[in-house]
């Protein structure tokens, strides 16, 4: 490959690497869920091909940038600028990825089917952007990838939601439909409690992936691509919710599967130890738990007829073994580097979840007292942070499809033998296995 290709080629990793990170930083700030969904797709659109071209340019021994690229981008790391100059950046991306593929070649070699593929992708895009000062093309080629981007400029503890939106109390129960099963207002409200996990999850994940910028291409990868499907995800489930006359944001939302795992009294904030007990709740234990939810749909909607439901709640599924794959090979990743044990780690981290859960529902029944005489669930534990909410398991109309514990998935995910043994120890289901 030339040097003028090669040039072109890190402009557009490095222009779609940098969006995709200001992006990152905005997605829990985004104040409405329109926007949230987009940022989501950007982010994965923008890391995947970056992240592709990064990996050709370092094959070549060319994946140097100039210092002076990353100051530039560094400097609009505000919450006025970031969506603007990210937009820019991509439109930038673009722009350089279609002049590329005016030919089949990069110097004197074919490019790689990979390198074709990523160039492709960005140069269907259309951004519109306002125009920005150029990003500094002078300077050394002196920052490997590791050292593209900038440490985070923020902390942002609690998910936004839009101004008069209901937000869920802390400690409170989430509200259960009567009958999510054939009733459609049940079944309305019933997508709507899903829906919730699935933006907090898309928020958490491009926080990850923004707070912890010099971890390698293959954690922002498994980001990526769980920010990009939580994002699909939600999409989905608010249009079948609204096929049963149910906007999100009509009943109260829960934002505990962000709030709640943000940060930890017992971990430095903005440390990988803080990263690592995220992955290990959220990834690890919930997603795992949601294995367990989204197989029981499938087969209740199954045998109640609901055929575009269960094909609904069939995909959400597959992705999100692979959510849970990616989620544990992070994790464990994360804790070697640190010379921790990962299973000792993720026992630290469920006890510090579930003590802080149990003090969250104590006050809310202490503040509330008056109401848990209407409410049979006064148990110590946060039901929205635990995962998907089913509704009631039993009654004259309750399909046959008990809740257990589903080895079948776990396994297929990668969990290991002490892994499931303690997942079988927390979870108050019996051990099953999938019909899936």
């Amino acid at each position: 490959m030339n040097r003028s290709a090669h040039d072109q080629l890190r402009l557009v990793a490095f222009c779609s690497r940098a969006a995709a990170h200001l992006f990152a930083g905005e997605v829990a700030r985004a104040s409405s869920f329109a926007t949230k969904h987009e940022l989501g797709l950007l982010i994965e659109h923008h890391l995947r091909s970056a992240i592709t071209i990064t990996r050709v340019l370092e094959r070549d021994g060319r994946a140097a940038v100039p210092r002076s690229w990353r100051e530039q981008a560094a400097g609009f790391d505000v919450h006025q600028s970031r969506d603007r100059v990210a937009r820019a950046l991509c439109s930038r991306a673009e722009r350089g990825a279609r002049e590329l593929r005016a030919t089949a070649t990069v110097g004197d070699r074919r490019m790689p089917t990979a390198l074709i593929t990523a160039l492709d992708r960005l140069a269907a895009g259309n951004t519109r952007a306002e125009p920005i000062p150029p990003v500094i093309v002078a300077g050394p080629p002196s920052l490997a990838p590791a050292a593209w981007l900038w440490p985070a400029v923020d902390r942002w503890p609690t998910a936004t939601r839009p101004d008069g939106c209901d937000r869920g109390v802390p400690g409170a129960r989430r509200q259960v439909p009567h009958d999510p099963r054939r009733d459609p207002a049940g079944i309305g409200a019933f997508l709507h409690n899903h829906i919730g996990g699935e933006y907090t999850t898309l928020e958490l994940s491009a926080r990850n992936s923004y707070e912890h910028p010099d971890l390698g291409l293959s954690f922002h990868r498994a980001m990526a691509r769980q920010i990009g499907d939580e994002a699909r995800h939600a999409a989905a489930l608010e249009d079948a919710a609204a096929s049963y006359g149910i906007r999100y944001g009509d009943l109260p939302t829960y934002t505990g599967s962000y709030d709640h795992l943000y940060a930890w009294d017992n971990h430095r904030a903005g440390s990988r130890r803080e990263l690592l007990q995220r992955l290990l709740i959220r990834c690890t234990w919930q997603e795992g738990l949601a294995l367990d939810d989204l197989d029981r749909e499938v087969r209740r909607r199954e045998w109640l007829g609901q055929d575009e439901l269960a094909g609904l709640f069939r995909q959400l599924l597959d992705d999100e073994v692979h959510h849970v794959a990616n989620g544990l090979r992070a994790a464990r990743d994360l804790a070697h580097r640190l010379d921790l044990d990962p299973v000792a780690e993720r026992e630290r981290a469920h006890a510090a979840h579930l003590a802080r859960e149990r003090a969250r529902r104590e006050r809310w029944l202490r503040d509330h007292w008056t109401e848990t005489l209407f409410d049979a669930s006064t148990g110590p534990t946060s039901g929205p942070t635990s995962g998907p909410t089913s509704g009631p398991t039993s009654g004259p109309e309750e399909p046959p499809v008990p809740r257990h514990l589903n080895w079948t998935l776990r396994v297929r995910a990668g969990f290991r033998a002490e892994e499931l043994t303690q997942d079988q120890r927390w979870a108050a289901v019996p051990r099953g296995n999938s019909a899936i």
